[in-house]
């Protein structure tokens, strides 16, 4: 059915404005901790032990190092337990080693995600975790969800006026 949930989170063709959506959150974070004083890398593949691991951000200043992974998730989910699934999934020892032995990364590494729904709704876990790192403010986090919003318009414009059927009505 094609519902906004459907349209803005699992149609194939509005997948583009989905990843454009998940990048702006990365992006703003990126240029925030730049601005921060910290040296970002967007996307690192870091080896782990059996397999391949890359977050949207690794951020690396003087006194801790931070890997962000960002998230627009769907209704009917727990946004906490999101929060902490994408947290569990990089938060390893294999990927800290990498972290310090490629990156020279500070001793304090702090693993967190940014998830939020495509309503703009943050997991309170996340936000709250974020603002605590001052990896964001509480008044980013409103442009992160207005932004969220704003793009999920822009995918159902897409949808609405790319995907119809040619002909007319009958």
């Amino acid at each position: 059915p094609e519902t906004l949930n459907h349209i803005l989170q699992k149609c194939h063709r509005t997948h583009g404005r989905r990843v454009a959506r998940h990048n702006g959150v990365a992006d703003f974070l990126k240029k925030g901790l730049e601005a921060k004083g910290y040296s970002v890398i967007a996307e690192p593949s870091l080896q782990g032990e059996n397999r391949m691991f890359k977050p949207d951000l690794v951020a690396f200043r003087y006194d801790k190092t931070l890997v962000i992974d960002a998230q627009v998730v769907t209704d009917g989910l727990d946004l906490d337990r999101a929060h902490q699934s994408k947290v569990e999934i990089y938060d390893r020892q294999d990927v800290r080693t990498i972290l310090r032995r490629d990156f020279q990364a500070h001793e304090n590494i702090e693993v967190v995600s940014a998830t939020l729904n495509w309503r703009g709704i943050w997991s309170y876990q996340s936000v709250k975790r974020l603002i605590a790192l001052g990896a964001l403010s509480a008044n980013d986090s409103n442009v992160v969800s207005a932004r969220v919003v704003s793009s999920g318009v822009t995918g159902f414009r897409t949808f609405m006026f790319h995907t119809g059927f040619v002909g007319g009505i009958r």
